[in-house]
């Protein structure tokens, strides 16, 4: 029962998304359908009735002109269907933008990023992606199972009419039909475990044809290995896929026989009835045009509820992408947000376990970032960098311990007014094939049109020598798929990424998350103290920068040194002061200095 109550409401939920989606298409097509459903089994019916009574009785003029009759129901049938396909054709199109905006309103506008952690995201969303036409095909599925049922009972009145034991006949061939329904069921298991599989498949086939590891796998030789493992998920997918289609053989031979025999049952009577003058011509033409097309009717309106059943699977699915809500909580009365630091930022007992992980990627962290400071974060990859990031930028919760400013815990603040104080540079920068006004606008919508800002923050980034050579300067078409599009190197990309960073204006965090990987040293060390200039501004209000970066050389600007290790601090000070404690940091700065010194002699 609660299976039924739950496919009900996936059925209503997509029923008004595409009526919302095109409101004349949601009441024409009901109205068609029923229309040219009635026409097709009952009036051809009733004017194949009348042609023979009058061929019957010799009644030739009856006969001629209900054939006309018929002639006009084809070409008025006909103009249907032609008319039903084109409403059909522009609802899957608007049904397919209606969802695809809906889905982009609802993930992109998520206050956290936990959902992209979740392998049933990932399924959901794979489910969804290629099917975004759901709506329509169930709204269109119910249109058509409504008026054949509709039909049916018209012909069931009618062949009662003629003799009730014809029922029969059609009652009979009913549970056959049932069997296609629990084939459905066993199919849509069958596709459910074909998901992980068929995602993975999807990976190596964007590696084989994509541009992003086009040069490593021909360097390392690997197309056989990838299109192998291509070959071996897809073979399980496809056989996945086969056998929850082959569920349906016997289902539809035993409808077919089943169908077959109560036909022939049928018209068996029907015969009977004409030779015990139990039934006239007319009506026994009406039976036999009935008959036929209830059977037909009866065994797809069944096999149309197994499909609705299969649609409404993908249609939770869909539905519970649409109604996914962030577990971030925003307060009910937000506390101000400071406009400076007077103390700074303190974590407190920190520690954070990723959805869907079992290993915490931050165990008991406390620490004290003083106001105006430039801190820097040390440490190996895991080591819980990036996540004390996340956690500060709020794109997740503490499990445990809270995260303050000024002594206020995050979680009372209003979340995009605490976001509109800080500015990020990333390690996996966004590559947004706009023009470059907006690639670097973005960072400060406002001042999207304003040059003299854009140049400002170009220049910040160190970015204004190559945009200047650029064909149209600020308004160059990035991406070389697009007409005049121009594709950058990989340090270009990420000094626009840079220059984003510089739009906003005096924030009161700076997050600098290894934004230089694809930069030299020495273009690395200009990124840094440019930020830092400007951070000089930003100290009145008690700004802090963060440096997160594995060349330590970098880490000598920094006022403050944080060392994690398996998401633990294991060390705070200043860089002399960790150098003099000989102990982790130490260790690696002398490591990497040994590594700049052997670099020449290795040229």
């Amino acid at each position: 029962m609660k299976r039924i109550i739950s496919l009900l409401k996936a059925w209503s939920s997509v029923a008004q998304i595409a009526c919302q989606a095109w409101l004349f298409g949601a009441l024409a097509t009901p109205a068609l359908f029923l229309f040219q459903t009635i026409l097709e089994r009952v009036a051809v019916a009733f004017a194949a009735a009348a042609i023979i009574d009058g061929l019957y009785h010799g009644h030739s003029m009856q006969a001629a002109l209900w054939t006309g009759v018929l002639g006009i129901v084809a070409v008025i049938n006909g103009s249907c269907t032609l008319l039903v396909n084109k409403i059909q054709d522009v609802m899957y199109l608007k049904c397919a933008q209606e969802i695809t905006q809906r889905l982009m309103k609802v993930l992109v506008t998520a206050s956290g990023i936990e959902h992209l952690d979740s392998p049933e995201y990932a399924d959901r969303l794979r489910i969804v992606r290629d099917r975004v036409d759901v709506p329509a095909d169930i709204f269109l599925n119910l249109s058509v199972w409504i008026s054949t049922l509709f039909t049916i009972v018209l012909s069931f009145v009618l062949l009662w009419q003629i003799h009730p034991l014809l029922l029969l006949f059609i009652l009979l061939a009913c549970p056959a039909a049932l069997f296609q329904g629990a084939a459905m069921t066993r199919e849509i298991h069958y596709a459910g475990q074909s998901i992980a599989d068929e995602r993975l498949s999807e990976r190596f086939r964007d590696l084989a044809l994509g541009e992003e590891g086009a040069k490593e796998l021909r360097m390392l030789g690997l197309s056989e290995l990838i299109v192998g493992r291509y070959r071996e998920l897809r073979a399980r997918v496809t056989r996945a896929r086969a056998l929850g289609r082959l569920q349906h053989v016997r289902p539809a031979v035993f409808g077919g026989l089943a169908k077959g025999l109560c036909l022939g049952g049928g018209l068996l009577f029907l015969v009977y009835l004409l030779g015990t003058h139990q039934a006239t011509a007319a009506q026994i033409a009406l039976g036999v045009t009935l008959l036929n097309g209830t059977l037909s009717g009866s065994i797809s309106l069944l096999m149309k509820a197994s499909f609705l059943i299969e649609q409404g699977w993908m249609a939770e699915s869909l539905l519970a992408l649409l109604s996914y809500r962030s577990p971030l909580k925003q307060p009910v009365k937000p506390l101000p947000c400071p406009e400076k630091l007077e103390r700074g930022l303190c974590v407190e007992h920190v520690s954070f376990t990723y959805p869907g992980t079992e290993q915490p990627a931050l165990q008991d962290v406390s620490l004290t970032l003083p106001a105006g400071a430039t801190i820097a974060l040390v440490g190996e990859n895991g080591s819980g960098k990036t996540t004390l990031l996340k956690l500060l930028c709020r794109f997740y919760d503490p499990d445990e311990g809270r995260i303050t400013v000024d002594g206020i815990d995050l979680r009372e603040l209003a979340l995009e007014a605490w976001r509109a104080q800080l500015t990020l540079v990333q390690q996996h920068f966004g590559r947004y094939h706009f023009l470059v006004r907006e690639t670097v606008g973005v960072g400060d919508i406002t001042s999207i049109s304003r040059d003299a800002r854009l140049l400002q923050a170009v220049q910040g980034a160190g970015a204004d020598a190559f945009v200047q050579r650029l064909p149209a300067g600020l308004d160059t078409q990035l991406g070389a798929e697009f007409e005049k599009g121009r594709d950058l190197s990989g340090g270009q990309w990420q000094k626009l990424a840079i220059a984003r960073a510089h739009m906003r204006r005096q924030p009161l965090i700076t997050i600098l998350d290894e934004p230089s990987a694809s930069l030299d040293p020495k273009a690395e060390y200009e990124v840094y103290s440019r930020f830092q200039q400007l951070m000089e501004a930003n100290r009145r209000r008690g700004g802090i920068l963060f440096l997160v970066s594995h060349r330590l050389e970098t880490t000598r600007l920094a006022d403050v040194v944080i060392v994690l290790a398996n998401g633990q601090v294991v060390e705070v000070g200043t860089h002399q002061q960790l150098l003099d404690a000989n102990k982790t940091y130490a260790e690696l700065y002398r490591l990497k200095m040994q590594i700049l010194e052997a670099q020449p002699e290795n040229q």
